[in-house]
């Protein structure tokens, strides 16, 4: 079964694929930037949407940060 962290790290492998592509194809360079930096950012706006609540809440030791 392919749990969101997997599916996370399979998005910025496939991005960093297309990425090296680009040396291989310049003729698509930039239909590779534009699909590489799309894959790349989808998996840190999954990180946000799971954490945001996490991420906002005040620390459970009372220090500050």
């Amino acid at each position: 079964m392919i749990t969101e962290k997997h599916l996370v790290v399979g998005l910025i492998v496939v991005a960093t694929l297309m990425r090296s592509a680009i040396a291989f194809y310049p003729e698509y360079s930039s239909e590779l930037y534009l699909y590489s930096a799309i894959l790349w950012s989808v998996p840190f706006m999954l990180y946000a949407k799971v954490f945001f609540g996490f991420l906002m809440a005040p620390r459970a030791d009372g220090i500050n940060g």
